[in-house]
């Protein structure tokens, strides 16, 4: 494919459309940060594990974005030096926001995506196993579960203990299960079920050790904690722009440790390049691939600017703060047993992230009752405006077949401890007598 900012460098640029220049105000209180976005007034919004929303200004930027594009739209997607399809500019921002060179990064439209590229890049012959935990996204147990019926590829779930109370204990659970056979250690880094945070350099390094590739679903890490692909050492990474980041939907990365020499010979499975020519490199191969939303990926990097003009550590701190909060206004209602995710205390640190979940009751066995935690969940949406979400796992082995129910409440940078205490107060009234 020819470079065509190389070859057509006659070409006449568009008139320019006006654009709202990117500049923040003074951050000096998280009410300040809360006005920044866009959400209606009247909700209670605490489900930014499943959707973020855009704070004002990127959003203003995204719509910016999509006018210049509208204007000329074959200009756009082949010369312009921001939206063109090789994204050379916006992978450098979004690399230097993850702590690594925009050559080891892909910028892709989900995390499903990016894990796709990898497991069904990856070489698996019959019998190679593929390790992870009960607690995996649907993303990567649909993958491998296409892998088990087409390459005989061995899918190994571990349970793990919820709440945990230490990484050791974690790891050593990875560290028991490996064997001859396995060939890929593949976990979130945090669980969209219970929250945790998992320790994710001791597996990366346990997965070196053991010659093993590592593979991290990082969808609610992106935008929560700070991140440095470099010193978590793992093989790959995919994240999710529009969760924690708020940045728009269809955005998201993926990273590639080592990409310009693939160091574990990944096939680019969707791509324009692959066959075609030999210079190209990983990153390269997978980011062409047919018409993408460049102006969203643009707005994607913009919605980072936005959160380093906060700050990450600030942002993480805030987030942890409010779910602390929750945390033990649920514990000193309900009791610990009805916490499913890390406790809270000073131990448990670096297991918490801004996911709790929980059964608001003190019968530990209405966790078997999908029936009462989704009424919890939509009675809150339609008589309360406060927007969570219920979630369901196999908790245990000794379990058999029967899921763990719980709700899920996540707290964002926007959110505040009024809306916590507005959520309590809502659970009660909603609870059957």
């Amino acid at each position: 494919m020819p470079d065509l900012h190389e070859d057509y460098r006659e070409y006449t640029e568009p008139t320019k459309l006006a654009q709202v220049p990117l500049t923040f105000p003074a951050f000096k209180s998280w009410s300040n940060v809360r006005s920044q976005f866009v959400l209606d007034p009247d909700i209670i919004y605490l489900n930014s594990g499943t959707e973020g929303s855009m704070p004002r200004i990127v959003l203003d930027q995204y719509h910016s974005y999509l006018k210049k594009w509208a204007s000329s739209p074959s200009y756009y997607f082949a010369f312009d030096k921001v939206f063109q399809d090789w994204q050379t500019i916006n992978k450098q921002k979004v690399g230097s926001f993850v702590g690594t060179s925009g050559d080891n990064i892909c910028i892709t439209d989900n995390t499903t995506e990016g894990l796709s590229m990898v497991i069904m890049g990856l070489d698996f012959k019959e019998g190679d196993e593929i390790i992870s935990t009960l607690h995996d996204y649907p993303s990567s147990s649909s993958m491998v579960h296409v892998l088990q019926k087409t390459r005989g590829v061995i899918y190994t779930l571990l349970p793990l203990p919820s709440p945990a109370s230490s990484k050791e204990e974690i790891v050593e659970i990875f560290k028991n299960a490996i064997n001859p056979k396995t060939k890929v250690l593949c976990f979130s880094h945090i669980n969209y079920t219970t929250g945790l945070c998992m320790p994710v350099k001791e597996l990366c390094d346990l997965a070196r050790e053991h010659n093993l590739i590592s593979i991290v679903d990082g969808a609610h890490a992106l935008g929560m904690l700070p991140l440095n692909m470099e010193e978590m050492g793992c093989d790959f990474y995919a994240a999710a722009g529009h969760k924690w980041l708020n940045g728009p939907p269809g955005t998201g990365l993926l990273y590639l440790r080592n990409a310009k020499n693939n160091p574990h010979d990944l096939l680019p499975t969707i791509s324009e390049l692959y066959g075609f020519e030999t210079q190209y490199t990983l990153d390269k191969m997978l980011q062409i691939r047919g018409c993408c939303n460049t102006p969203g990926f643009t707005a994607l990097a913009d919605a980072m600017q936005f959160n380093n003009s906060i700050g990450k550590e600030r942002i993480q701190k805030r987030i942890f703060e409010l779910n602390e909060y929750l945390k033990k206004s649920v514990i000193e209602e309900w009791g610990e047993e009805c916490m499913f995710s890390p406790l809270p205390g000073k131990d448990t640190a670096s297991l918490r992230s801004g996911l709790a979940s929980f059964i608001p009751t003190t019968d530990f066995n209405k966790r078997f009752d999908s029936d009462f935690m989704s009424k919890v969940t939509w009675d809150l949406i339609k008589e309360h405006k406060i927007w969570i979400r219920s979630t369901s796992f196999l908790d245990k082995v000794s379990d058999g077949k029967k899921l763990t129910n719980v709700i899920r409440v996540s707290t964002n940078l926007f959110n505040d401890f009024d809306d916590i205490d507005k959520l309590m107060t809502a659970i009660l009234a909603v609870l059957p007598c």
